[in-house]
Protein backbone atom coordinates (compact mmCIF):
# COMPACT_ATOMS: atom_id res chain seq x y z
CA UNK A 1 0.00 0.00 0.00
CA UNK A 2 1.39 3.29 -1.17
CA UNK A 3 1.49 6.07 1.39
CA UNK A 4 -0.98 8.89 0.65
CA UNK A 5 1.44 11.83 0.78
CA UNK A 6 3.75 10.20 -1.75
CA UNK A 7 1.48 11.86 -4.67
CA UNK A 8 1.09 15.20 -2.38
CA UNK A 9 4.77 15.53 -1.72
CA UNK A 10 5.75 14.58 -5.40
CA UNK A 11 5.58 17.89 -7.10
CA UNK A 12 7.57 19.53 -4.78
CA UNK A 13 10.37 17.62 -4.59
CA UNK A 14 10.54 17.27 -8.33
CA UNK A 15 10.70 21.27 -8.12
CA UNK A 16 12.82 21.52 -5.96
CA UNK A 17 15.44 19.26 -7.37
CA UNK A 18 15.30 20.16 -10.54
CA UNK A 19 14.71 23.84 -10.66
CA UNK A 20 17.66 26.28 -11.65
CA UNK A 21 15.99 29.24 -11.82
CA UNK A 22 14.85 32.17 -8.45
CA UNK A 23 12.25 30.73 -6.64
CA UNK A 24 11.10 34.37 -6.36
CA UNK A 25 7.55 34.65 -8.21
CA UNK A 26 7.99 35.80 -11.73
CA UNK A 27 12.21 35.74 -11.73
CA UNK A 28 13.87 34.08 -14.29
CA UNK A 29 16.96 34.83 -13.30
CA UNK A 30 19.64 31.85 -12.38
CA UNK A 31 18.97 31.12 -8.77
CA UNK A 32 21.61 29.53 -6.22
CA UNK A 33 21.09 26.92 -3.28
CA UNK A 34 20.95 29.20 -0.07
CA UNK A 35 20.70 27.87 3.36
CA UNK A 36 19.94 29.68 6.40
CA UNK A 37 20.95 28.72 9.42
CA UNK A 38 22.23 25.65 7.78
CA UNK A 39 19.05 24.41 6.48
CA UNK A 40 18.08 24.46 2.85
CA UNK A 41 16.16 28.05 2.12
CA UNK A 42 15.57 27.17 -1.81
CA UNK A 43 17.44 28.52 -4.67
CA UNK A 44 17.55 32.38 -5.10
CA UNK A 45 19.29 34.87 -7.36
CA UNK A 46 21.73 37.82 -5.43
CA UNK A 47 19.13 40.16 -5.82
CA UNK A 48 16.31 38.19 -3.90
CA UNK A 49 18.29 36.42 -1.71
CA UNK A 50 18.89 39.89 -0.24
CA UNK A 51 15.51 40.56 0.11
CA UNK A 52 14.07 36.77 1.12
CA UNK A 53 13.66 37.56 4.86
CA UNK A 54 16.16 34.29 5.50
CA UNK A 55 18.84 34.99 8.21
CA UNK A 56 22.30 34.34 6.06
CA UNK A 57 24.22 32.68 8.47
CA UNK A 58 25.35 29.22 8.70
CA UNK A 59 24.68 27.13 11.59
CA UNK A 60 26.59 28.57 13.65
CA UNK A 61 23.99 31.75 13.92
CA UNK A 62 21.46 29.43 14.99
CA UNK A 63 20.13 30.49 18.56
CA UNK A 64 18.88 28.06 21.46
CA UNK A 65 16.37 30.54 22.25
CA UNK A 66 14.96 31.19 18.77
CA UNK A 67 12.95 27.83 18.68
CA UNK A 68 13.45 26.62 21.99
CA UNK A 69 15.06 23.58 20.51
CA UNK A 70 18.68 22.85 20.02
CA UNK A 71 20.37 22.33 16.85
CA UNK A 72 21.95 19.25 17.36
CA UNK A 73 20.42 16.53 19.99
CA UNK A 74 24.03 16.35 21.64
CA UNK A 75 24.11 20.12 21.97
CA UNK A 76 21.33 19.04 24.61
CA UNK A 77 23.18 18.03 27.64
Amino acid sequence: MSDPYDDLCAPYLETRSTRTTCCADDCNEPGEVRTSLGIYAGRYCDAHWETSGYRKEGREGYDYLDAGEYYDPEDAY
